[in-house]
Protein backbone atom coordinates (compact mmCIF):
# COMPACT_ATOMS: atom_id res chain seq x y z
CA UNK A 1 0.00 0.00 0.00
CA UNK A 2 1.72 3.32 -0.90
CA UNK A 3 -0.38 7.02 -0.92
CA UNK A 4 0.71 10.83 -1.40
CA UNK A 5 -0.84 13.28 -0.51
CA UNK A 6 -1.20 15.80 -3.39
CA UNK A 7 -2.28 19.92 -3.41
CA UNK A 8 -5.55 18.03 -5.08
CA UNK A 9 -5.93 15.14 -2.39
CA UNK A 10 -4.96 11.71 -1.75
CA UNK A 11 -3.83 9.69 -4.86
CA UNK A 12 -3.64 5.39 -3.34
CA UNK A 13 -2.64 2.68 -4.77
CA UNK A 14 -2.60 -1.32 -3.08
CA UNK A 15 -2.20 -4.50 -4.83
CA UNK A 16 -1.66 -8.29 -4.52
CA UNK A 17 -1.21 -11.55 -5.96
CA UNK A 18 -4.21 -13.99 -6.11
CA UNK A 19 -5.13 -17.45 -8.09
CA UNK A 20 -2.57 -15.80 -10.97
CA UNK A 21 -4.05 -12.77 -11.17
CA UNK A 22 -2.67 -9.08 -10.28
CA UNK A 23 -5.08 -6.86 -8.64
CA UNK A 24 -4.39 -3.19 -8.12
CA UNK A 25 -6.56 -0.77 -6.50
CA UNK A 26 -6.28 2.99 -7.28
CA UNK A 27 -7.72 6.28 -6.38
CA UNK A 28 -7.02 9.56 -8.11
CA UNK A 29 -8.18 12.34 -6.25
CA UNK A 30 -10.93 15.37 -8.61
CA UNK A 31 -9.57 17.29 -10.89
CA UNK A 32 -6.49 15.10 -11.67
CA UNK A 33 -5.32 12.17 -14.80
CA UNK A 34 -2.98 9.95 -13.89
CA UNK A 35 -0.94 7.38 -16.11
CA UNK A 36 -1.65 4.09 -14.25
CA UNK A 37 1.26 1.34 -15.08
CA UNK A 38 0.47 -2.29 -14.16
CA UNK A 39 2.77 -4.92 -14.04
CA UNK A 40 1.34 -8.31 -16.42
CA UNK A 41 2.66 -11.08 -18.02
CA UNK A 42 -0.44 -10.87 -20.55
CA UNK A 43 -1.55 -8.26 -22.85
CA UNK A 44 -5.11 -8.60 -20.94
CA UNK A 45 -5.56 -5.12 -18.92
CA UNK A 46 -9.41 -4.88 -17.13
CA UNK A 47 -11.03 -1.95 -15.46
CA UNK A 48 -13.61 -2.33 -12.86
CA UNK A 49 -13.96 -5.77 -14.35
CA UNK A 50 -14.47 -4.51 -18.12
CA UNK A 51 -11.76 -5.58 -20.70
CA UNK A 52 -9.82 -2.36 -21.66
CA UNK A 53 -8.97 -1.96 -25.00
CA UNK A 54 -5.83 -0.25 -26.09
CA UNK A 55 -3.69 -0.14 -23.13
CA UNK A 56 -0.05 0.63 -23.99
CA UNK A 57 2.22 -2.00 -23.77
CA UNK A 58 5.87 -1.06 -21.98
CA UNK A 59 9.02 -4.01 -21.81
CA UNK A 60 11.25 -3.71 -19.43
CA UNK A 61 14.77 -5.39 -21.00
CA UNK A 62 15.83 -8.57 -19.43
CA UNK A 63 12.78 -8.89 -17.64
CA UNK A 64 10.17 -11.81 -17.02
CA UNK A 65 7.06 -8.98 -16.92
CA UNK A 66 6.43 -6.14 -18.92
CA UNK A 67 3.94 -3.02 -17.75
CA UNK A 68 0.22 -2.37 -19.29
CA UNK A 69 -0.35 1.71 -19.09
CA UNK A 70 -4.07 3.19 -18.66
CA UNK A 71 -4.44 6.73 -18.38
CA UNK A 72 -7.63 7.75 -16.31
CA UNK A 73 -9.15 10.71 -14.66
CA UNK A 74 -10.59 11.24 -10.90
CA UNK A 75 -12.06 8.25 -9.01
CA UNK A 76 -11.23 4.49 -7.79
CA UNK A 77 -10.36 1.93 -10.08
CA UNK A 78 -9.42 -1.82 -9.84
CA UNK A 79 -6.86 -3.20 -12.28
CA UNK A 80 -6.40 -7.21 -12.87
CA UNK A 81 -4.47 -8.51 -15.16
CA UNK A 82 -2.81 -12.33 -15.33
CA UNK A 83 0.44 -12.27 -13.58
CA UNK A 84 2.53 -15.14 -12.78
CA UNK A 85 5.93 -15.20 -10.76
CA UNK A 86 8.79 -17.02 -12.95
Amino acid sequence: KAYHDSPYGRIYSDWNIAGGTLIMNVSIPVNTRAEILVPSTSVTLKMNGQELMGAVKIELEGADYHFLKAEVGSGDYTFTSPFSAR
